[in-house]
């Protein structure tokens, strides 16, 4: 057990990883906030709106096992939420650092996906890097809402 605890700290001073922030107060705050705007921006429904939003390294993994990488994903496979629907966020848990978000967190919608209509409250794991330009941008996103 302790040769584990040695390795996983010499791996993350080795990678050059900042000791992140724990889930709380403040970062939990954070974390709402920049995963209320990003769902936010995907209700607004324009592209080129959410294409700003992920970065380019952006990959998404949905529970049904279909992944996109990022401009497979504007182009093809963009979610389109409900009009009149409001996505509800809860459960947020956040850790990360000045530089990075990693947000597990509970997200009810009412969309439409590859053509399927789909209402579900279901776990979500995001990963946001804030760009040089101080911008919050997506770079992981996992979707849990298990097909029916």
């Amino acid at each position: 057990m302790l040769r584990a605890l040695v390795l996983v700290l010499v791996l993350g001073l080795a990678l050059g990883v900042a000791s992140p922030v724990s889930a709380g107060g403040h970062l939990t705050e954070l974390g709402q906030e920049v995963a209320e705007a990003w769902v936010a921006t995907f209700a607004r429904g324009d592209a080129d709106e959410i294409a700003a939003t992920l970065a380019p390294a952006f990959q998404i993994q949905r529970a049904s096992g279909v992944g996109h990488v990022r401009d497979n994903y504007i182009a093809k496979s963009l979610p389109s939420i409900r009009p009149g629907s409001a996505p509800e966020i809860s459960d947020m848990v956040a850790t990360g650092d000045e530089t990075r978000l990693v947000l597990r967190y509970t997200l009810l919608v009412d969309e439409v996906i590859d053509g399927s209509p789909v209402t579900r409250r279901a776990p979500r794991l995001t990963v946001f890097e804030r760009s040089e330009s101080g911008q919050w941008q997506a770079v992981a996103h996992a979707n849990f809402a298990v097909p029916e």
